[in-house]
């Protein structure tokens, strides 16, 4: 549903439904959006609280440091599901598709770092902080930069992304919303 078809369906409430409805968001929606993100970081506090006092086993993480210290002991990211113990907190660093991640979401991170509509604030692309012991071989296309969010890319620049190859149209930060396969003003399968 798009907002002008929202818009349309609210015009065509009748008087009481629409005073409800507004009543509803005025009221009790705002007020849940207004305390989502302490709920969320109450949540957060409490989930550690337990881990560190070891009632609750803790995600598989590093932080920035130890992954600059030792790249290859930075474990991979597991998908925690619906398992609160297992989400990832604020500044826990992990790996996921050959790059390194730190979680910048202040709740409880379930998401996939790098996936469609995983933005800097949910996951943060730190590869280029940690130095990989070992350069990462790029099959698809010498030259061709893996495609990640947050990465500043020049026209020209030729980006891989799910083995395809594709060149950059125009200077601009990528986005996990924009993948070159979708955001056809932006890259151009090559």
């Amino acid at each position: 549903m798009t907002i002008q078809d929202l818009k349309q369906t609210i015009i065509s409430l009748n008087e009481q439904d629409f005073f409800d409805l507004f009543g509803w968001v005025c009221g009790d929606e705002y007020d849940r959006r207004k305390a989502a993100p302490a709920v969320e970081k109450a949540q957060a506090d409490l989930v550690t609280e337990l881990q560190d006092a070891g009632k609750l086993e803790k995600p598989k993480a590093v932080t920035v440091e130890e992954a600059i210290a030792a790249p290859g002991k930075v474990p991979a990211w597991e998908n925690p599901l619906t398992d609160h113990s297992k989400m990832y907190g604020l500044t826990n660093v992990i790996t996921h598709n050959g790059r390194f991640w730190e979680s910048t979401h202040p709740g409880l991170n379930s998401w996939e770092p790098g996936a469609h509509g995983v933005d800097g604030y949910i996951w943060r692309d730190i590869t280029h902080q940690v130095h990989p012991t070992a350069p990462e071989e790029n099959t698809a296309s010498p030259g061709a930069i893996p495609f990640a969010p947050e990465l500043p890319v020049e026209e020209g620049n030729l980006i891989e992304y799910e083995g395809v190859v594709y060149k950059v149209l125009s200077a601009h930060v990528t986005k996990s919303y924009w993948p070159p396969n979708e955001a056809t003003s932006l890259f151009e399968r090559v």
